[in-house]
């Protein structure tokens, strides 16, 4: 009896070390743990819907491309993984960027700025 009597004091001085800042400590957490865990928040969106959540309101899968582009991408990134495994050669030429990439990174770095003329002292 008494055994039982440590362990319950020892679990509850365990749980009274839980505390993370002074406004927190067993008993707020039991609270939050036990209460409405939406109290003095906004409600999520839908929730005054009817059937919230519903899954039949899922959109369909889209469209899969065609096969041979499907392939064509496995390839092209199968080859992209063999290249990045090997070391880089320095002086070896840039490979072109991807076809049909319309990216907004440049190929070449900007030039440098130019600068004003300084006033003569």
């Amino acid at each position: 009896m008494t055994i039982r009597l440590g362990g319950a004091l020892a679990a509850m001085l365990a749980l009274g070390a839980c505390v993370g800042s002074p406004a927190e400590g067993p008993f707020e957490f039991f609270d939050a743990v036990t209460n409405d865990p939406l109290r003095g928040r906004a409600p999520p969106p839908g929730l005054d819907r009817e059937g919230y959540p519903n899954l039949a309101s899922v959109p369909p899968l889209p469209v899969r491309g065609a096969a041979s582009t499907r392939e064509e991408l496995t390839r092209a990134l199968g080859d992209a993984r063999i290249q990045s495994q090997g070391p880089l050669v320095s002086g070896a030429p840039i490979p072109p960027p991807p076809s049909g990439s319309d990216s907004p990174v440049p190929l070449n770095p900007p030039a440098p700025p130019r600068l004003a003329a300084a006033p003569r002292i």
